[in-house]
């Protein structure tokens, strides 16, 4: 799995960050936490296990916000996570067999860390983004996608728009 993720990392720094993305590259970091930012595993010891469910969040966090992260991961430090982590326990899927990752990859320049993903604004970003998970999913070949939100299911609606035609529609 370890030789996989490096394949992913690699990829991943081929996606073009332009002046409407809002976004900045991520670099990899050691810990536990959400691909790109971190290993896109729960915690270091589950890197060999076959991951089964690929679980798809917005985007990573801010700048600010990855900087206080150090090597620690984000596992412990996040609210994210401490929600993520007692939901997956409640419906019985063990963390080991997950791989956390998101939908656009990098992190938001400016602003706060909640609300739309200001990649939003770069069509060209939101579709090398969506190829980019289109080669996630070829790489770890899950059995489950969770999706966790309004604006990742959007963003995997316009990857299959024939299977998910209704989530194209979504409002709050």
């Amino acid at each position: 799995m370890t030789e996989k993720i490096d394949e992913l990392f690699e990829k991943s720094k081929q996606l073009h960050y332009d002046k409407l993305c809002g976004m900045v590259m991520v670099e990899r970091r050691k810990g536990s936490g959400f691909f790109p930012g971190c290993s896109g595993f729960h915690d270091d010891q589950s890197n060999s296990v076959n991951k089964v469910v690929m679980i798809v969040g917005q985007d990573f966090d801010t700048e600010i916000n990855y900087c206080k992260l150090g090597d620690k991961g984000e596992v412990k430090s996040n609210t994210t996570w401490l929600n993520l982590v007692k939901l997956l326990d409640e419906i019985s899927i063990p963390k080991s067999i997950c791989f956390f990752t998101n939908a656009y990859m990098g992190l938001r320049k400016n602003g706060k860390n909640r609300g739309p993903s200001p990649a939003k604004k770069s069509p060209c970003f939101v579709k090398e983004c969506q190829k980019f998970f289109l080669e996630q999913l070829r790489v770890i070949n899950p059995e489950l996608v969770l999706i966790l939100g309004k604006e990742p299911a959007k963003f995997v609606a316009e990857i299959f728009p024939d299977s998910f035609a209704r989530w194209q529609k979504m409002k709050l």
